[in-house]
């Protein structure tokens, strides 16, 4: 028994005892390459939705770190003294949102997660915008737009003409040149200027929108490069996301918070809806990465040798490929857990262990 257990796991390794299961059923072989695709996704998807706070301290992620880094409050001053928040300009704005008392909560008609107001109706038509700004340095201004989107999802997506000077939504920024001009309150493009000694000044832009459906996150800033020159980091960069049974908003997650705490409480949410999304894209592209590919791969190398090799059919070279994956997926699944990216050089570590697997047992004079 032993020795068996031995020679099957010599058989995963050992090219010559890897013949044998040129004469496997394809199925198992399809069986072991979408189990793969499964497999490699799950330390991913962990990583996503567990670690995707840190997300934003190292890689400034959406740049987050406008909300995450907002001042404590109202009068706050940086290690310059440099006055960093605007009397009134946060907080008393903050409240008045507050006041709003927004929460997520079921909607048994539609069977959907609608945010509405606490003892509000499903279907209300209702819009609000709080504007924000605080100085982060000398140079630049950050300005956040926090809009408040309820209507009614039967009727009406799109605002009425009765009420564009309520609120304009963030998307007819991103599609339409002449709207910041036309709507210059509202504005949400990035801009710099000069001042009377020539300084650069920086005004950058944050939108948040709270819809009756989904939360948008929308970022427009610019930055000064080592020449000091001003160049867009980020133009109109959007994240969305729905609301449901695990995505949820409330009010009374922040009760009595200060202004940083309000905006790092956006910012997680922000950031799960972005890192859900990226989630749902890996587990797209672990499927490419670990079925696709191999395929194509698997049909060149069979193009290339089965005329001068003792593999012959496109099924040999197939399963030959399903058994030749399962090392590097078990790498690729443990180093994942620390390191998800190493997905994207599956590929070329499978082709390479292939094509050595491939030659090997093509050279063989016998092959079991």
């Amino acid at each position: 028994m032993k020795e068996k257990v031995l020679d099957f796991f010599k058989s995963l390794v050992i090219p010559i005892k890897m013949a044998r299961y040129k004469y496997m059923s394809v199925l198992i072989a399809v069986l072991i390459f979408v189990a793969a695709s499964v497999v490699t996704v799950v330390p991913v998807n962990y990583n996503y939705e567990h670690s995707n706070y840190s997300w934003i301290e190292s890689n400034n992620v959406l740049a987050l770190q406008y909300l995450t880094k907002a001042p404590i409050s109202d009068n706050e001053v940086d290690e310059n003294n440099v006055v960093i928040g605007k009397k009134g300009n946060l907080n008393e704005v903050l409240e008045d949102f507050y006041d709003l008392k927004l929460l997520v909560k079921k909607n048994e008609d539609s069977n959907t997660w609608d945010l509405v107001k606490e003892n509000g109706e499903f279907d209300q038509d209702e819009r609000h915008v709080f504007k924000m700004q605080y100085k982060k340095d000398d140079v630049e201004t950050i300005h956040i737009n926090l809009y408040v989107d309820l209507f009614n999802k039967t009727t009406d997506h799109e605002l009425a003409e009765k009420d564009k000077l309520k609120i304009v939504p963030y998307r007819d920024f991103a599609e339409r040149e002449d709207m910041p001009a036309k709507y210059p309150e509202f504005r949400a493009e990035s801009y710099s200027w000069k001042d009377d000694s020539g300084n650069v000044k920086l005004e950058n832009y944050i939108s948040i929108v709270l819809n009756t459906d989904a939360i948008h996150y929308v970022i427009d800033f610019k930055a000064l490069n080592e020449n000091g020159d001003v160049i867009d980091i980020a133009d109109q960069f959007q994240s969305k996301r729905f609301w449901n049974n695990d995505y949820l908003y409330s009010y009374k997650d922040y009760e009595g918070y200060n202004s940083q705490q309000f905006f790092d409480y956006i910012a997680r949410i922000v950031v799960l809806g972005y890192a859900r999304n990226a989630a749902t894209a890996s587990s797209f592209w672990s499927f490419v990465y670990t079925f696709i590919y191999p395929l194509v791969i698997v049909f060149l190398i069979w193009i290339l040798f089965r005329k001068q090799g003792q593999l012959k059919k496109f099924k040999e070279y197939y399963n030959i490929a399903a058994i030749t994956s399962l090392i590097p997926i078990i790498v690729v699944f443990i180093v994942s857990w620390f390191w998800p990216n190493i997905l994207s050089y599956y590929v070329i570590g499978f082709a390479v262990y292939y094509l050595f697997i491939i030659a090997k047992i093509n050279n063989y004079q016998e092959v079991v």
